[in-house]
């Protein structure tokens, strides 16, 4: 018997693959400030930060109004086209199917804003699966995740021993070393096997279904 019961997910990356329309919104972005980028992969690291970090590097800049204009092209383009580039992985929806008819309670943590997350989770019918989601109220992105996973650890009375986060990046892995979890993370998303290993995770998985090995 698994000694979890509660399981924290991430989003993009860990259950749906958003790389393509992340990427793309940057990439019209930058040409907005006539910034060209030939080669896709040298904005892979932008998957997961905020997009004001990853704005102040790629322009070079720190003006709050300069960085703020590109947050909001970037936001105008991705909400009109993120649908398109947007498809849930291969083998997750069994994954997610099994653990809650196991009795597992799942939650997801995402950096977007709630809107963004629900309109996510509507094209691709998991509106059911989650007991909660939590996001930012804005798209100005102000709330870490770190702060996200305690918020869904506190209002749902979550005990630590009890609870597992499983994502694709650093950044979700140290939220959830912030407060104490244990993690689980992915090989399939967008960071380096490198990367992960980095922040030393509980437990590194190669693909969905490796997830159940882990549990149980």
């Amino acid at each position: 018997m698994s000694k979890y019961k509660n399981i924290i997910f991430d989003l993009d990356g860990t259950i749906v693959d958003s790389k393509e329309a992340i990427i793309n919104s940057l990439l019209h972005t930058l040409k907005e400030f006539d910034i060209v980028v030939s080669n896709k992969s040298d904005l892979y690291w932008c998957a997961s930060p905020r997009l004001k970090t990853c704005f102040s590097k790629l322009l070079k800049v720190n003006d709050k109004d300069i960085l703020q204009k590109a947050v909001s092209i970037y936001r105008d383009y991705y909400a009109k086209f993120w649908f398109v580039h947007t498809k849930i992985y291969d083998d997750i929806l069994d994954v997610l199917i099994k653990l809650k008819a196991n009795g597992f309670r799942l939650f997801l943590v995402s950096n977007k804003p709630i809107s963004l997350i629900e309109e996510t989770l509507k094209k691709i019918e998991l509106t059911d699966i989650f007991e909660s989601f939590y996001g930012n109220v804005s798209s100005e992105g102000k709330v870490g995740k770190e702060r996200l996973v305690e918020e869904v650890i506190y209002d749902c009375e979550l005990k630590i021993e009890e609870t597992i986060l499983i994502g694709d990046r650093k950044y979700d892995i140290l939220a959830a070393k912030s407060n104490d979890l244990d993690t689980i993370a992915v090989l399939y998303g967008y960071a380096s096997e490198t990367e992960l290993k980095g922040v030393y995770p509980d437990y590194l998985v190669k693909n969905p279904k490796d997830i159940l090995k882990v549990i149980g």
